[in-house]
């Protein structure tokens, strides 16, 4: 069986709880193939459990496969169905265990409210009733986020409160996700999590030892698994999917200001934050945190989900190549644009260790005029080494060449221009490492230099 990787803080978390009867409820949710199922299944394993899984698109599904779940938990077989879920929750009244406490799992709960807005009053009225009365443990688990966030979060819905602190499945780490790939070199590992992130089951997938061979297999070629995946998440989660898609796409093609994406889309700058807001409720995008002085007066958005960033500005492209049954010949096109592409996803992995190294306060990044013009700083962080807190300006280099003395003049001429910026350090880190005149420079100076074999 695959080793549950990463998840360690979630399964102590989750056996707290389960160990104390006065908490009779959790609720998991996070984005698709985040590894919530998995994570419960890793849970229950050696506990009385009994696992109802809703069917996505039919209501009748779902009730036949919560009633083929009971039968098997019962060792019963019965010649009719339950006909609706308010029958099922009768058929767990009063369910125990001589084992242990029952754990009562209803995983993709979302598709069940989707089919039947009525199931959330009726579940209300099983937690109320029912289930104070069972040694049992109820679990609820969902993957359409907004709806998750309505149904634990509205005031006037039925479960308000009934879930009290949801565990919120984010994806992992860089660093977490690096057992998934020991054969695997240093750079390349960091250019594949640009590309598919924290999601396990796309490492899972994902055996080869190059970079190379997993692209090749996974999004390349008339049947390669991966290649729909981003339009599947977007078209899942947002609505209208056609607007959503097309903000995406303005993004990538470098229109990132709020006002600059509303006119590409031609949408009114009302609705386009609207729909933004929604696409950073679900992981897709997130607004750049100013810090130090940096311009505030229009958000700044990128796209933070790597399977759609590398969707829409690497295969979208080149669609009628990626497809194509010659991998070798499609992968030497998408080539040129995979160089440029693994900036940002490395600019995260840089943000990750600074958070995993440093007593990291507040971490963003700045953009703003100097006397060559506009220009930036990747990253900065607030942070506190027990003696006082200082500023870490970081710069992060991907390319393939060395960093040398030139880009550290200019970050520090970049940093010269920040605001209320306390005891400037500096970090800069770089792919294909540093030339000797800026080691030499780096160690009469506060500066960190450091490559991907230095991180990790």
């Amino acid at each position: 069986m695959t080793e549950l990787i990463g998840r360690q803080l979630e399964l102590e978390e989750m056996e707290r709880r389960y160990s104390k009867p006065g908490i009779k409820t959790l609720a998991i949710w996070g984005r698709r193939r985040v590894g919530k199922t998995f994570l419960v299944q890793e849970f229950c394993r050696g506990k009385p459990h009994i696992v109802l899984t809703a069917v996505e698109n039919s209501y009748a599904d779902s009730i036949r496969s919560f009633d083929e779940s009971l039968d098997r938990f019962l060792n019963i077989r019965r010649d009719h169905d339950s006909g609706d879920f308010n029958n099922i929750l009768e058929r767990l009244k009063g369910l125990q265990s001589e084992s242990g406490r029952l754990v009562i799992v209803i995983d993709e709960y979302t598709y069940l409210c989707e089919q039947d807005p009525s199931s959330n009053s009726y579940l209300q009225m099983f937690i109320d009733h029912e289930l104070q009365q069972m040694d049992a443990f109820l679990i609820i688990c969902g993957s359409a986020i907004k709806m998750m966030e309505k149904i634990l979060t509205d005031g006037k819905g039925a479960l308000y409160k009934r879930f009290i602190g949801p565990m919120k499945i984010e994806p992992l780490s860089y660093r977490t996700c690096r057992p998934f790939h020991p054969g695997m070199s240093e750079s390349d590992m960091m250019r594949l999590y640009s590309i598919i992130g924290g999601i396990p089951l796309y490492h899972l997938m994902m055996s080869e030892d190059t970079l190379e061979e997993c692209v090749k297999n996974n999004f390349l070629g008339p049947y390669a698994p991966l290649r729909e995946e981003a339009n599947y998440i977007v078209s899942r989660e947002l609505e209208p999917a056609s607007t959503n898609l097309a903000i995406l796409r303005a993004i990538s093609d470098g229109h990132v200001s709020g006002k600059e994406i509303a006119e590409c889309t031609g949408q009114s700058k009302e609705n386009c934050y609207l729909n933004l807001k929604n696409m950073e409720t679900i992981g897709v995008v997130t607004p750049l945190n100013p810090i130090c002085g940096a311009n505030k007066k229009e958000k700044i958005f990128r796209i933070t989900d790597n399977l759609i960033r590398f969707s829409n500005e690497v295969l979208m492209p080149n669609s009628s190549a990626v497809a194509d049954q010659d991998k070798d010949s499609a992968y030497e096109i998408i080539l040129p644009q995979l160089q440029t592409f693994y900036g940002q996803g490395f600019e995260e992995i840089c943000r990750q260790y600074i958070r995993e190294n440093h007593r990291c306060k507040v971490i963003g990044t700045w953009w703003g005029k100097t006397d060559d013009g506009i220009t930036d700083i990747d990253v900065i962080a607030l942070c506190d080494d027990g003696q006082g807190e200082f500023h870490l300006v970081c710069e992060c280099k991907f390319r393939n060449k060395e960093t040398g003395i030139r880009e550290m003049r200019e970050l520090e001429k970049a940093a010269g221009s920040l605001k209320n910026c306390l005891n400037k350090r500096y970090c800069i880190f770089s792919r294909s490492g540093f030339t000797e005149e800026l080691r030499e420079y780096a160690e009469s100076s506060r500066t960190e230099l450091l490559t991907p074999d230095d991180m990790y």
